[in-house]
């Protein structure tokens, strides 16, 4: 431990450097032309925002799309217009694959299941509204579940911070104590020396 703490008082201003130029870097990457599409899609995989922003995409897409539908616009105008919804460039660009799908004569479930962004439950929601030839209600009721879905799932996201937020804190007093000690540490082997 006091090993530690000499290399990081001997190279803290280092460290700190070049963390502010990793930081920048990255920064600098995820608004490049390049960055920006390949951060969008793994921001969908991060560990507790990933299911959040999915989840919300969803409901907002539905939500957005039944509207359309169940207002009178063809589902093609209503699937461009709802393509806006997201500012995620990976989602825009899997959404505009699909709309070209539906645009091709395909269903509307076989599109948004090509895009891989939905998963079985919503697809066959959608396949039934199809089927049934009541896709603007099957649509808001697969975005109502969407919704539930999304409160449960940022309540498990703020249930697994909590812990998190209490290591860090318990960190953050662990160094305040042991740099504390040190100095008083420090201060009698002074004292002693003389």
């Amino acid at each position: 431990m006091l090993a530690a703490t000499d290399f990081i008082k001997t190279w803290w201003l280092v460290m700190l450097l070049s963390a502010i130029g990793l930081v920048a870097l990255f920064v600098v990457w995820t608004k490049s032309a390049a960055g920006k599409p390949l951060w969008h899609r793994a921001q969908l995989r991060l560990p507790f925002a990933g299911p959040v922003l999915q989840a919300s995409f969803h409901s907002q897409f539905l939500e957005t799309l039944a509207s359309l539908t169940l207002g009178g616009l063809p589902l093609l105008k209503g699937m461009d217009l709802a393509t806006g919804v997201s500012s995620n460039l990976y989602i825009r660009k899997e959404l505009v694959r699909a709309v070209d799908l539906v645009r091709d004569g395909g269903s509307l479930s076989r599109a948004l299941e090509r895009t891989s962004l939905f998963p079985v439950n919503l697809l066959e929601m959608v396949r039934i509204g199809e089927h049934t030839g009541e896709l603007g209600d099957s649509l808001r009721r697969a975005a109502d579940r969407c919704a539930r879905e999304l409160g449960k799932k940022l309540e498990r996201a703020v249930a697994m911070m909590q812990p998190l937020i209490i290591l860090l804190m318990a960190g953050l007093v662990g160094i305040m104590a042991y740099t504390m000690i040190s100095v008083v540490f420090e201060t009698m082997n002074a004292v002693r020396s003389r």
